[in-house]
Parts: structure tokens; sequence; C-alpha cells
């Protein structure tokens, strides 16, 4: 009546209080900061026409109570709004589900895809899997990070990152009202969990105890298929899983009964620079190893496919997954990692008097390089020089860890 806020815009008149001037009329505003989204958010009151300014103001106070209390007085009102959202809001899994199936296409790695499902059985839907995406909170997500925050960092937070753009997607295809996405990392849940740099470690891979060896190789020898065929023969050879997944019937010399690996197939791929001293692995076959390339070359005949002795049962022309083999383990109950079995014979060796410095010899480490190896490994790989790391190629001390790991095939398999 006093002719003021006649020009079109929002004009303030109390405390987060405004009247948002339209052609269409005139109507009351509530602007605020979410507690929750930490994001600016506009809630109307209704129009002037209706609520005089004293009843405007009694709102805002309401309103303005709600975000002190940490509330968010918006997705209070859309209440009823988001309550049937959850018709069209799908469940967390089927939500993964989803997005792994439209994005897998553009991942080139194998290990890579592997990892998004086998995550999300291992760490998420358990808790979550049930749930509708729009009814998770922060405190969710907290619930399945935060155990594995500091003693699996790395694991938790690509966990939590795969969380997060899961239900991103979702929220894209399904458009439920008060969206913010409780995985978000900045402005989130960083600000309850510890700084990374603080707490993260390089994570131990899981060994299975060396006494409980031979009963668990017993069980994955029952199970079929390229990726029990696989792992079998990375638990005989104590080899680094990338060096089975890739290995190719041209390393293998069933006569002289060895396997021999250049050096960058030895160091999982590493960069091998010119005038390196690096040298090809020579590893001995035992009689059970043996006995498992005679399963993978009658099955390489029928198939007569590529050159890798465990080609993926998926697309043959590609080197099975690290995945396939880890499944193994799952299929008959154990958590262990593919790679903690080569910790297992380092075990049983030390445990049962073997020469510690033969069984890390049959280990292949990089005597050259010790920045990854514990106190022990260094100290008796101090002692393999240049000359000693040809010598045990083929000399005396390849004979020695041909006897160890003809023991060790024993030791695990009863003979």
């Amino acid at each position: 009546k006093s002719g003021r806020f006649i020009e079109p815009g929002k004009h303030r008149v109390d405390d987060n209080l405004y009247l948002d001037v339209r052609p269409s009329g005139r109507y009351w505003l509530f602007r605020y900061r979410s507690p929750i989204t930490k994001t600016a958010r506009e809630m109307g009151l209704g129009p002037e026409r209706d609520i005089g300014l004293a009843d405007a103001r009694r709102a805002a106070d309401k309103a303005r109570q709600a975000v002190r209390d940490g509330r968010d007085p918006l997705a209070e009102k859309q209440g009823s709004r988001a309550a049937s959202a959850a018709v069209v809001s799908p469940t967390f899994r089927e939500a993964a589900e989803s997005y792994i199936a439209r994005k897998s296409v553009e991942w080139t790695s194998e290990v890579h895809a592997g990892q998004w499902p086998s995550s999300m059985a291992a760490y998420v839907y358990e808790k979550i899997g049930d749930r509708r995406v729009h009814s998770l909170t922060t405190e969710d997500i907290l619930a399945i990070v935060e155990p594995i925050w500091a003693s699996k960092n790395e694991t938790a937070a690509r966990v939590r990152g795969r969380i997060e753009k899961i239900i991103a997607a979702a929220w894209v295809l399904h458009r439920w009202p008060n969206f913010y996405n409780p995985a978000a990392y900045a402005g989130n849940l960083a600000l309850v969990l510890p700084q990374r740099s603080k707490v993260h470690t390089p994570e131990n891979f899981e060994a299975v105890p060396w006494r409980d060896a031979p009963a668990i190789y017993k069980r994955i020898a029952a199970v079929e298929g390229a990726g029990a065929l696989a792992l079998r023969f990375q638990i005989l050879t104590a080899a680094r899983p990338l060096m089975v997944r890739g290995a190719v019937w041209s390393e293998v010399d069933d006569q002289e009964k060895i396997w021999t690996l250049a050096p960058t197939r030895v160091f999982s791929g590493r960069k091998v620079t010119s005038g390196t001293k690096k040298q090809a692995g020579i590893i001995p076959l035992s009689d059970s190893v043996l006995a498992i390339l005679a399963e993978a070359r009658a099955a390489r005949d029928k198939r007569n496919t590529s050159d890798l002795l465990f080609p993926s049962p998926i697309k043959p022309a590609a080197m099975i997954s690290d995945m396939t083999m880890s499944a193994v383990h799952r299929r008959i109950g154990r958590a262990e990692t593919v790679h903690g079995w080569r910790s297992t014979f380092r075990d049983w060796a030390g445990e049962t008097g073997r020469k510690s410095d033969i069984s890390e010899v049959a280990l292949l480490h990089d005597t050259e390089d010790t920045s990854n190896a514990d106190a022990a490994t260094v100290a008796v790989l101090s002692k393999l020089g240049g000359k000693t790391r040809l010598a045990y190629q083929r000399g005396a001390l390849f004979d020695l860890r041909r006897k160890l790991m003809a023991e060790w095939d024993a030791y695990l398999t009863g003979g």
C-alpha cells in the first residue's frame, strides 16, 4: 500500500524473509542455507494476498528455528512428495547394477570392470542394497566406509567414490525431490572422517595360514573352471598373480620342467630400461604343476584359442581376470587374497626350517629393488648380488629351488 516492492524481483523484508514480485503476483519466500546439503535454498511461504506480513514473519521464524536445529524446512515440507518418490526411486542394488551395465562398455580394464560388482557385494549390498536410494543418509554411508577407513583406506575411498557415482546417476534417471548425495566427500564426509594422508598406509595382502593351506588347497582343487586351475598353478609356483594370468605356452618347457619369464613379466609389468640388471625369471615346475598344464592344454586343444595358458572364459583372446581367480576363494568361503598365497608359502618355508635365502629367491624378489620389502627380506636380499642372481637361474641354487618347490607341492597335495 505504501508503494514499496513494486518492481519485479526478490526484495528483502526481514532476516531470511523476501517478497518475490512477479507479473502473476507477489509471494513470500524464505531463503536459507540447508544445514544438510550446505546449499542455498528457497521455500515458498504463500502468496501475499492470502498471508499478511505478521503471518509471514511467524512462518519465517519457525523455518529459521528448524535450520538452527539442523533440519531442512523445505525437506520437511516436501516430505509427502518424497514419500511418493519411493515408487520410482530404485533400491541401491538396482541402481548399482544399472550403473555398471551402462558404464562397463567404456571400461577397457577387465580388472577394473570386475572390481565394481565385487566391491559392492563385499562392502555395500549387505548394508544398503535393499534400501531406496532417495532414503540414504550420510550416516548410512559412514556405516560402510568408517569401519575400514583407517585399516583399508584405499579400498574405503574407492568404495565411497563408487557409491557417490551410483547415487548421482540414479538421481539423473529418476529425479526425486530434495536431492543431496550422502556419499559426497567435499563438504560432507571430509568433515567427519580423518584425513586420508593421516591414516593411509599400504594394505597388506591377507594370507591363508600356512597350517591350513593343504585343506584349503584341496577344496580349491575340487572346484572346476579356468579360475580354479589358474589359482592352483599360482599357489604351487608361488608366482605373482599377474605372472600367471599373462602366462603363455611359449614360456613353458615341459621337458626341462621350467617356466621362463622375461624381466618385464617377472616384475609385474614394470618398465625395464635398456641396460637393466634385472634378469629373466626361471621357475621350476613340480609334478602337480605339470598335471595342471596337461589339463589346461587339453582345454586349449578343444577351444583352439590364443597362446595363453589360462584365457578368460568370457573372452578367450584375453587373459583371465584377477577377479575370476579371487572368485574361487569366495566360492569356498575364504576371504584371503590370491596374492596372499605368496606370504603363505614364505611362512611355511620359514616355520618348517627351510633356508630363508632359498625361499626368497623362489619368490623372485628383486635383489636390486627392496623398497617394498620388509626388514627380514632386505637382510636376505642384501646378500644376493648380481652374480648370485645370475647363478640361481640354472646353477646350484636353482636345484635347491626345484627341491623346495617339490616339497611345497607335497605339503599341499599330500604327495
